[in-house]
């Protein structure tokens, strides 16, 4: 060990921090002092060069093009689980898509209503909705109905469903009928179906056989013989005869234009054997029938 070197390490000892420790350093480098030193003034030359200032910079570029990245696919991945998630939450039926096409058209009619009611061309007297929430908010939708009968507002409410009700079944009922192989029917779907069919083929004439025996031994409708007698007056007739088993007979409110009445005649369930109307007959007035007024239990007329 030179004299160098256990100078060093003794001054080390003594003060861990000084500099008189660098000969020990480079001559465990095996460098001298002066190459030690000029050593230090390249590197330092080196930091401060153009060079190494780009190489820093594309560092540094490349740090934040990884961060970028990262955070991209990321905001991806987090954009298609919501996605995905609301897509399962999304009602895509038919009958949701045309539940949300009725109340598009309600909505945009509300708009109507109120760009009018700004415009001073109708007032608004509906309640506010705090007194009385439920007459707020159905109020609309009781105007938008039939027109209500003064003395029972709530029937042509019922009146009014059970009509969209039935053109609903009948809107169902006509695509099974004209496809019934395009989807998969229910018990009560086929049922229907080939109970259609059946009225509808040839065999119904050989159904018909016993209808056609009680038709000529009654004799014939009870207005054949004559062809002067009103429509009215025949079906007022046929209603005292109950003949309400061959058809039925109901005037009411043209649901799609509730300022005209619609007389709808329709086949009805036989109840052929009811002797009510023929032991107890009651008077009928053709005026008071078809303005609604008839205490007839047989009659549903609004």
């Amino acid at each position: 060990m030179t004299k160098d070197v256990r100078r060093g390490l003794l001054t080390f000892l003594l003060n861990p921090d000084a500099d008189d420790f660098a000969p020990l350093v480079a001559y465990s480098n095996s460098t001298s002092p002066e190459e030690t030193t000029a050593l230090k003034v390249t590197e330092d030359a080196y930091q401060i060069s153009r060079f190494y200032t780009i190489r820093c910079s594309r560092k540094r570029l490349l740090l934040l093009s990884i961060v970028f990245l990262s955070l991209l696919v990321f905001s991806s991945i987090l954009t298609a689980v919501i996605f995905n998630n609301t897509l399962l939450n999304t009602c895509t039926s038919q009958s949701c898509i045309t539940a949300s096409e009725a109340l598009r058209r309600n909505s945009e009619s509300q708009a109507a209503i109120e760009e009018r009611m700004r415009g001073g061309e109708i007032v608004d007297d509906r309640p506010a909705p705090c007194e009385d929430f439920f007459e707020y908010a159905c109020a609309g939708w009781k105007e938008n109905t039939v027109g209500r009968a003064k003395n029972n507002p709530e029937w042509n409410m019922i009146y009014e469903t059970t009509f969209r009700t039935f053109d609903r079944i009948s809107q169902v009922f006509t695509r099974i009928v004209a496809d019934p192989e395009a989807a998969a029917l229910t018990t009560a779907q086929r049922d229907a179906v080939i109970t259609y069919q059946k009225c509808m083929s040839d065999s119904v004439e050989d159904a018909g056989v016993g209808f056609r025996k009680i038709y000529k031994d009654v004799g014939g409708w009870i207005t054949t013989a004559s062809n002067e007698i009103s429509i009215e007056d025949t079906l007022v007739a046929s209603y005292r005869m109950n003949s309400v088993s061959l058809f039925s007979l109901s005037a009411v409110l043209n649901v799609r234009e509730n300022r005209h009445s619609i007389l709808t005649i329709e086949e009805a369930v036989p109840i052929l054997g009811n002797s009510k109307p023929y032991s107890s007959p009651i008077e009928y007035d053709v005026n008071q029938l078809l303005a609604g007024k008839s205490a007839n239990p047989y009659v549903s007329v609004l």
